[in-house]
């Protein structure tokens, strides 16, 4: 934490984002008591304000003041705050944000009106690539990082088919988006994804999906395999009339079912 107070008062003598008044102000936008609360919220608050003592307090004769807020798990109210802050509080620079849909956000803002945010835990890749900022920094990890390091090293274990269970948010999005890429680029498959809501205590309906799409699958192998082996005997088939050939269609429409269920354009998360 020390040295992101260090980076930041290069920044601001570097960009000339110094609030006008004498005050340096941080604000800490987190989550209070949610879902992220236990690995942002009021710890995040305290780590700032300890960060702020270790340094000495000021700057260049300058006092660095910590405030914070509590999104709660909204980006509209994220955006709110950093706009009231930057507007009339003197806010110089925004950290931690979780929740990515609320780090988004405050990133079109404080690149709008050049203003620094560093995102401890607002994971979105997006950050830092498709909705990147000069005023933006990630300072913790990503979900590039996360994924593509975890990814690598199970798939070489023998890890090579993935079900993906993530939170219905953007934090999930791009995990869910950087797992399909870098698991098949590593060697693996993606065979399902379900989204669950955020703040859900019991996963198991959830996770119950990639049992009953593993089900599907095993039955989807016995039908090709049992369609091999009919073919192999299809002139035999055909001489004994209608009622096999009858039962050969009833057969296959029946692992035409299973295939339409484990089809992957089915799947709307996918």
């Amino acid at each position: 934490m020390k040295s992101w107070i260090a980076a930041f008062v290069f920044l601001v003598g570097a960009h000339g984002l110094a609030a006008a008044e004498n005050v340096i102000r941080i604000g800490v936008l987190t989550d209070m008591s949610g879902a992220y609360s236990s690995f942002s919220g009021p710890g995040s608050v305290t780590a700032a304000t300890m960060a702020v003592a270790d340094f000495g307090g000021s700057v260049l004769g300058r006092p660095i003041e910590v405030i914070s807020a509590d999104h709660q798990n909204k980006p509209d109210i994220a955006a709110a705050i950093a706009n009231r802050w930057i507007d009339t509080e003197g806010v110089t620079a925004i950290v931690d944000v979780p929740l990515s849909g609320a780090a988004l956000a405050v990133q079109e803002i404080t690149r709008n009106k050049k203003r620094i945010a560093i995102y401890s835990t607002g994971i979105t890749s997006d950050l830092t690539g498709r909705q990147c900022s000069p005023t933006g920094f990630q300072w913790t990890y990503d979900s590039y990082s996360m994924v593509k390091s975890i990814a690598e090293g199970v798939v070489r274990s023998g890890g090579d088919k993935w079900f993906v269970l993530v939170v219905d948010n953007a934090a999930g999005y791009a995990l869910e988006r950087d797992v399909r890429r870098f698991v098949p680029a590593a060697g693996g498959a993606v065979i399902g994804s379900v989204r669950h809501p955020l703040g859900s205590s019991d996963l198991a309906s959830f996770s119950a999906a990639s049992t009953e799409l593993g089900r599907q699958r095993h039955r989807l192998r016995k039908c090709r395999s049992g369609s091999a082996q009919r073919h192999q005997t299809g002139k035999g088939v055909r001489a004994q009339g209608e009622a096999r050939s009858a039962g050969a269609v009833q057969y296959r429409n029946s692992c035409a079912r299973i295939v339409e269920r484990t089809r992957p354009e089915l799947h709307p998360h996918q």
